[in-house]
């Protein structure tokens, strides 16, 4: 079962707070890469994405992801990761 496939209601706080976390390391690197990326290819736009979120400690991402995150960046639009619903961030 994928990260994306889990129920957020039903994780405990431990990692509901890690898998918080892990959304905000993969949203900054998303910022990391939009500005300049109306100027370079899809595959460019992928291969610094998946550099920063490496150096975040994000492994491996689907590439219809990578692609989908690289077609919004390409159109200068910020593709923003979805936080579970109904449930706050702990503070």
């Amino acid at each position: 079962m994928s990260e994306q496939d889990r129920n957020l209601a039903q994780m405990g706080d431990d990692q509901y707070l890690r898998h918080h976390r892990a959304q905000e390391q993969i949203q900054q690197a998303i910022q990391q890469v939009l500005p300049g990326a109306s100027d370079l290819t899809k595959d460019e736009i992928v291969a610094r994405l998946s550099a920063a979120l490496a150096e975040r400690g994000i492994g491996p991402q689907p590439r219809n992801w990578l692609d989908a995150v690289a077609s919004e960046a390409q159109r200068g639009r910020l593709y923003v990761e979805e936080e579970g619903l109904g449930r706050p961030a702990p503070e």
